[in-house]
């Protein structure tokens, strides 16, 4: 389920959030890291099965496989014009806000982050609602590409537990990607009123806090496989060492 109600108090999770008031949507995703998932055959497509015999063969003799995961655990986006908002031309920003203030109260979150486009008044709003673990990161192109670099890294090594959320599938599957100078990879959405990338915008995020944290505590990094573990794809953290000091273990 993308919208679970409530995190678990001895677990930390991490949140990416791409603001828009309007145009665009208000995405938040929130994600943990499980050394010990526990995956059944459900948690696998059915088209897996057909071409992965020792996976068939596994779930034959077996009721649970336990593997290292990055779990998403709750994915929403909230548009201006749609329901339950149809009759919002622009989202309200304290609405929006008392929406991520009641995520931060409801999941443990670890730390968050969102990009510089949100601006310096959201920024200060963010902090006068007490919400000290969200911070405002710059995103260059550099951290861009690192960012959708170790999502799809984890994704094609199936180092992620999504949700089977259609919209968020048909988001995925309609961006757009370019490679620019110097091997720097571009994500977007396609042009056109109806097209969005905001969900994978806060994926992305959320996925790197959580990756993040997993680097730095080793004794969690010992538990993925070896490419996972190099980290040969993702920088360092560069500009945002505020969010990187909340990842103590």
């Amino acid at each position: 389920d993308h919208l679970r109600h409530a995190g678990m108090c001895d677990i930390k999770y991490f949140m990416g959030v791409d603001f828009a008031l309007s145009n665009d949507g208000t995405a938040a995703v929130v994600s943990h890291y499980d050394r010990n998932c526990k995956l059944t055959a459900d948690d696998f497509p059915e088209e897996m099965f057909s071409y992965n015999d020792v996976l068939a063969k596994y779930f034959d003799e077996n009721e649970f496989l336990v593997s290292p995961r990055i779990i998403i655990d709750y994915a929403e986006v909230r548009y201006a014009g749609q329901p339950p908002w149809e009759d919002y031309s622009v989202m309200m920003i304290d609405e929006v806000l008392g929406w991520v203030q009641d995520l931060f109260l409801r999941w443990p979150i670890q730390c968050g982050m969102y990009d510089q486009w949100s601006g310096e008044i959201l920024k200060q709003m963010i902090s006068g609602r007490g919400i000290n673990r969200l911070e405002m990161v710059t995103h260059t192109a550099a951290l861009n590409d690192s960012m959708f670099k170790l999502f799809s890294m984890c994704m094609h090594q199936g180092q992620l537990l999504m949700p089977w959320w259609k919209d968020l599938e048909k988001e995925l599957l309609s961006l757009q990607c370019y490679v620019r100078s110097q091997g720097i990879i571009k994500v977007e959405a396609p042009p056109g009123p109806k097209n969005h990338d905001d969900l994978f915008s806060a994926l992305i995020r959320s996925v790197y806090l959580c990756y993040s944290y997993i680097k730095k505590n080793k004794i969690l990094a010992s538990s993925l496989p070896l490419l996972f573990k190099e980290g040969k794809l993702v920088k360092d953290l560069g500009n945002f060492k505020g969010v990187y000091n909340y990842m103590q273990y």
